[in-house]
């Protein structure tokens, strides 16, 4: 009888600790994560053209045909 009693104290002992644990996470602000900081599109500029007329990109849309 006393070992019965015995596991009763234990196990409620830890049904309290679990529900006190639980209690207190509720408690806490959960913060969300920051968001990624881009740059706004109305501060986009395209490329500019290099002096010689030659900016890495050809101004044909098609590109050549080799063959």
């Amino acid at each position: 009888m006393l070992v019965a009693f015995q596991l009763f104290a234990a196990n409620r002992r830890k049904i309290d600790k679990s529900l006190s644990k639980r209690a207190a996470e509720a408690r806490k602000v959960h913060k969300l994560p920051s968001r990624r900081r881009t740059k706004s599109l109305a501060t986009w500029e395209p490329q500019q053209a290099r002096a010689d007329g030659r900016n890495g990109v050809s101004s044909d849309p098609d590109p050549p045909l080799s063959g």
